[in-house]
């Protein structure tokens, strides 16, 4: 199931490894020279359209307003996963579920991990296990991990090789698709640095349903993918640094209450 020799996880690997040098590159390369502006058919140079900016500014979420709480990560998420669940208030009821793309032997490893630091029980996802509230579930790698209604407010972890079309795995689409499907609007994400577009598709669902969303800011990213396709599209609320996000976070529970570890 996805990564089942250490030649794959050496191939996955390598392959980041290369998309952060690329990503430096370029980075580099954007600092010694502005954009070349493009040309319009009258031959007269076009301005290129502003980037798409999001506020920084911390949403005024209240208590009680999230169901459930989704995170999709990529290369180099781990790091901020640490500094997010490092700062979640201790009583937190709202259950937290992240998928990070990561072959299955790193994200046992790194559930154990966060468990270390995080004020909540942090637990590697298996088939059928059900969701508690006041824990957060990391998605295995290898497959892809869906949420499913099992009575009111109950709710059921599926791990599948479907949809096969999804190349990384967990895919951050699928776990943000089915969270809409059994929490509706009452979903708050959080899109970390990454390379691709994975969440973009979930995003999409968020805003229909008028569901939350953030993203990790362009500067303390390793990778600025995931979070500019969801930024760029307009479907979040702000962008925000880890660190804002945990304070984001803290918001969810009583003032009096906001104890983080």
């Amino acid at each position: 199931s996805g990564y089942s020799s250490g030649v794959e996880i050496q191939k996955e690997l390598v392959a980041r490894i290369k998309a952060i040098a690329r990503d430096h590159a370029l980075r580099r390369s954007d600092t010694a020279a502005p954009p070349a502006a493009t040309s319009s058919s009258s031959g007269v140079a076009a301005p290129q359209a502003p980037p798409v900016t999001a506020s920084r500014e911390i949403p005024d979420y209240q208590v009680g307003q999230f169901n459930l709480i989704v995170i999709g990560s990529s290369t180099g998420g781990p790091p901020r996963l640490e500094t997010i669940l490092a700062g979640v208030p201790t009583n937190l009821n709202t259950p937290i579920v992240i998928a990070q793309h990561m072959p299955l032997v790193f994200t046992k490893t790194m559930a154990q991990r966060l468990d270390e630091i995080c004020p909540l029980s942090v637990h590697h996802i298996e088939d059928n296990m059900m969701v508690d509230s006041g824990h957060v579930y990391i998605a295995p790698g290898g497959q892809h991990t869906h949420l499913r209604k099992v009575g009111l407010a109950k709710w059921r972890f599926e791990v599948s090789d479907e949809p096969k079309d999804h190349v990384y795995k967990p895919s951050v689409d699928a776990l943000f698709t089915s969270a809409v499907d059994v929490a509706g609007k009452k979903v708050l994400g959080m899109v970390l640095t990454g390379i691709g577009e994975d969440g973009l598709r979930g995003g999409r669902r968020f805003k229909e349903v008028g569901a939350s969303l953030v993203a990790q800011t362009p500067e303390t990213c390793v990778v600025y993918g995931m979070p500019k396709a969801v930024t760029t599209a307009n479907l979040i609320d702000a962008s925000l640094t880890p660190e804002d996000m945990a304070r984001a976070l803290q918001r969810l529970v009583p003032a009096a209450d906001q104890h983080a570890a």
